[in-house]
């Protein structure tokens, strides 16, 4: 993670006009920003004085007093969290109280949810958008492309 920043950290610079960035719990909000997943450099990136990259948390981050504005993301495999697979009908009590608490405590901080590798089914991500999941990753980018246009 280390090394890979920093060669990242010397390409973004061309580029530093269209690039958010944040100092602090400052963010500068403009067209294009940039957080980092996987392997993460957290301490590094979060010791910067000018951050031109926020880093996606995730879950266990919370409440560690991270800024938004340095991690802007809190992200976990959908599996984690929800053994829901949209076949039935309705997802389980303990699943939903489960993930309006996890939506809960990532709006407290100002943060956006995203549950990566979701079942691909419009009924899913109906569901995590109601509930206030705000990142909808998928391959089926048709797919959600369509059910994204029946839902305005």
């Amino acid at each position: 993670a280390e090394a890979t920043y920093q060669v990242l950290k010397e390409k973004l610079k061309s580029y530093q006009k269209m690039l958010s960035h944040s100092r602090g719990s400052k963010l500068k909000s403009r067209g294009v920003t940039i957080f980092l997943s996987g392997n993460r450099p957290i301490e590094t990136v979060f010791k910067e004085k000018k951050r031109w990259v926020g880093i996606d948390g995730r879950p266990s981050d919370l409440g560690k007093g991270y800024p938004a504005a340095f991690m802007p993301v809190i992200s976990n495999h959908y599996s984690r969290h929800l053994k829901w697979r949209g076949i039935d009908d309705q997802i389980p009590a303990e699943e939903l109280k489960h993930l309006k608490k996890l939506v809960k405590d990532t709006h407290a901080e100002g943060k956006k949810l995203r549950l990566w590798a979701s079942p691909e089914r419009e009924v899913v991500w109906q569901r995590l958008r109601e509930e206030g999941v705000d990142l909808i990753n998928t391959d089926k980018l048709e797919g959600l492309k369509n059910f994204l246009h029946k839902k305005q």
